[in-house]
């Protein structure tokens, strides 16, 4: 009898708040659940306190969700990786003051710089001016808007592009 009253507050509780809330369920062994005779008085009047807790779950808006459009986030550092196939991605586009760390996961040594190959005078404050063994890498900070070729300055066929806008 006193498990059929606390059934019953607790029903009432949710029915008297008015923000749907999420449903929990707790499963218990089957040998711990105690079986409850309720009389007819009793059971109509646990279920007339049931049926109405559950209507807030069913409420359903007909309005559609807002379509929420959310801001282009260019992050500050961008990573492209140089492998045995080439620069990967080979093109970027990138806003003015981003840092661009080339890193070298090749078999060969890496040395980046602007076009043209040999003398890197497009934008020559990017260019690398050493080289880097497998696992280095070198980063660049973009601070000039305009569309940046480059290469490897150790192998000239692996190529790549930066544009950078304000």
């Amino acid at each position: 009898m006193k498990q059929s009253i606390q059934i019953q507050k607790k029903v009432i509780m949710k029915k008297a708040t008015s923000i749907p809330q999420k449903a929990t369920m707790k499963v218990v062994p089957q040998k711990q659940v105690k079986k409850i005779q309720l009389t007819k008085k009793e059971s109509s009047s646990v279920k007339s306190v049931i049926k109405p807790a559950v209507k807030p779950f069913e409420i359903k808006s007909k309005a559609p969700a807002p379509a929420v459009i959310a801001p282009l986030v260019v992050p500050e550092k961008m990573i492209v990786t140089y492998t045995d196939s080439g620069f990967s991605p080979s093109f970027l586009s990138v806003k003015n003051g981003t840092t661009v760390t080339f890193k070298n996961e090749s078999a060969r040594s890496m040395w980046v710089a602007s076009n043209p190959h040999p003398v890197h005078t497009t934008y020559s404050a990017f260019d690398e001016k050493t080289s880097v063994d497998k696992g280095g890498e070198y980063s660049f900070t973009f601070t000039k808007s305009g569309n940046w070729k480059y290469h490897n300055h150790l192998s000239p066929g692996a190529r790549g592009e930066v544009d950078v806008t304000e």
